[in-house]
C-alpha cells in the first residue's frame, strides 16, 4: 500500500510538473504580447519593435530606408502601432522574403535561421 501511494503521488507530481512546463510563461519577456479584439478571443502577436525591427534595420533598411529602393521605404514601420496599421506591408514583405525576391543578390544575405524566424514573425504580426 505504501509503495502504491508513493507511485501514484510521484506520477501525479510528474504530470503536474509537465503540465506546468507546457504553459507559456507570463513574465512579459517572451517577445510576444497577448492582444484582444473585444470578442473574448486572445491572439498572440509578435512585438514588432523587439523581434522584427532589429532584423529589418540590419538587412532591409540599408536599401529601404529614406526614399527606399524600388519606391519601397520602411521608414513608416518604427513602432508596434505603425506595424499594426501597415499589416499588408508586413504580409508583402514575408512573401517577398519567402519567395526569394528579397534580399536581392546584391543585398546583404539573411542567414537561413534568421530568415525563417523573420518570415514567421512577419506573418504572425500581420495576422
Amino acid at each position: 500500500m505504501f509503495r502504491r501511494t508513493h507511485c501514484i503521488l510521484l506520477t501525479l507530481g510528474v504530470a503536474l510538473f509537465a503540465w506546468g512546463c507546457s504553459k507559456p510563461a507570463d513574465s512579459g519577456d517572451s517577445g510576444s504580447k497577448p492582444t484582444g479584439d473585444g470578442s473574448g478571443k486572445t491572439a498572440m502577436k509578435i512585438d514588432f519593435e523587439t523581434e522584427i525591427k532589429p532584423v529589418l534595420q540590419t538587412y532591409c533598411m540599408p536599401c529601404h530606408g529614406g526614399a527606399g529602393k524600388g519606391g519601397v521605404s520602411l521608414d513608416a514601420l518604427a513602432t508596434n502601432d505603425q506595424a499594426a496599421a501597415n499589416s499588408g506591408i508586413l504580409q508583402k514583405m514575408a512573401g517577398a522574403i519567402e519567395g526569394g525576391k528579397m534580399p536581392p543578390a546584391t543585398g546583404k544575405p539573411i542567414p537561413d535561421d534568421v530568415k525563417a524566424k523573420l518570415i514567421a514573425d512577419l506573418k504572425a504580426a500581420s495576422s
